[in-house]
């Protein structure tokens, strides 16, 4: 299964005998998936469906533009806000 740069999935990860979850989004499609081509949002949680609840809302962004690629996928990054497809914030450092 091929997934999309870009897009937010439930990383699993074993720890101490429990899989634990996280949300992180592919950074690089060419590699196989690993902590190396994922940006990581949130901690881990044993919760894999509240995970991939935080994905979806992290797919549908805050409802705002990107003023520099026009994605509609901003997320807060502190006071601000972030794209996760070009990097560009809305003014912060």
């Amino acid at each position: 299964m091929r997934t999309k740069k870009g897009k937010w999935v439930a990383y699993g990860k074993e720890r101490d005998g429990l899989t634990m979850y996280r949300a992180a989004r592919i950074a690089d499609t060419s590699q196989p998936l690993c902590d190396a081509n994922m940006d990581f949002y949130g901690d881990y949680s044993p919760d894999k469906e509240a995970i991939l609840s935080i994905c979806r809302e992290l797919e549908r962004g805050s409802g705002e533009n990107c003023p520099d690629c026009g994605s509609p996928q901003l997320q807060p990054s502190g006071t601000c806000k972030v794209c996760p497809v070009c990097g560009a914030t809305t003014g912060c450092s």
